[in-house]
């Protein structure tokens, strides 16, 4: 005579579960991982070289600049304001409200969090002077450059080139109007221009999942049992 046993046996919870992900697990250790890759070696070789060949230009590039400069105090005032981190902060709340990926604003908030932190380590250890009779020693490298490029660079990434086409030329515009201002070298404003994309890139990508939910059920048939076995993985 068959049997119809519900097997607790049977009822089986799968061994696999996903421990929550701690912060470094999700804002860390990826960012270290695409920091130190191929890419952004040679993206940090590339800066590095570039910036001190920059460097030469400096003092010619600043006299030049000042004696041929065609934009007005207007619109580096434009670029100035989009530097501070403002049109970035508002980019990433549009981000937040209207992009479905998640793991865009989040990813550009991350990446807004680690250039700053970048700029502020670099300008303390470089001490540079910036041009003419400043007494500031927050030079190198141009924070607004960074911050435009990085953002930039979010942007491209989340939305392809459609968006890169805007969003680099006008990070380019905003280093330019660095130097209209002159509150920072020629050569600050290309190193902020790598640093914006070497942390734009190191800082994207998409937001691992702590855990994963699967149910499954499977009848069971064996000669005069009967049975029911559940699997539940997560």
């Amino acid at each position: 005579m068959l049997r119809f046993l519900f097997l607790v046996t049977f009822l089986s919870f799968s061994a696999v579960k996903a421990e929550d992900l701690t912060f470094a697990d999700k804002h860390i250790y990826p960012v270290f991982e695409k920091a130190t890759d191929l890419h952004s070696g040679i993206t940090f070789l590339s800066g590095a070289l570039a910036s001190v060949l920059a460097r030469t230009q400096d003092d010619y590039t600043r006299s030049e600049w000042r004696q041929t400069s065609r934009i007005n105090q207007s619109d580096a005032n434009i670029g100035d304001v989009i530097g501070t981190g403002a049109a970035s902060a508002l980019i990433i709340g549009g981000q937040y409200i209207w992009d479905p990926n998640e793991s865009n604003y989040q990813s550009h908030l991350r990446g807004f969090v680690y250039g700053g932190l970048s700029i502020y380590v670099l300008k303390t250890a470089f001490g540079r002077n910036r041009p003419g009779n400043s007494d500031s020693h927050q030079s190198f490298p141009s924070g607004h450059t960074a911050i435009s490029f990085m953002t930039a660079t979010h942007l491209m990434y989340a939305n392809g080139w459609k968006a890169a086409i805007i969003a680099y030329p006008v990070a380019t515009f905003v280093g330019i109007t660095r130097l209209h201002d002159d509150a920072h070298w020629f050569s600050d404003t290309v190193a902020g221009a790598f640093l914006g994309y070497f942390v734009g890139r190191a800082t994207y990508y998409e937001s691992p999942v702590s855990s994963v939910y699967q149910f499954q059920m499977v009848p069971i048939a064996q000669h005069d049992l009967t049975g029911v076995s559940f699997y539940v993985s997560y």
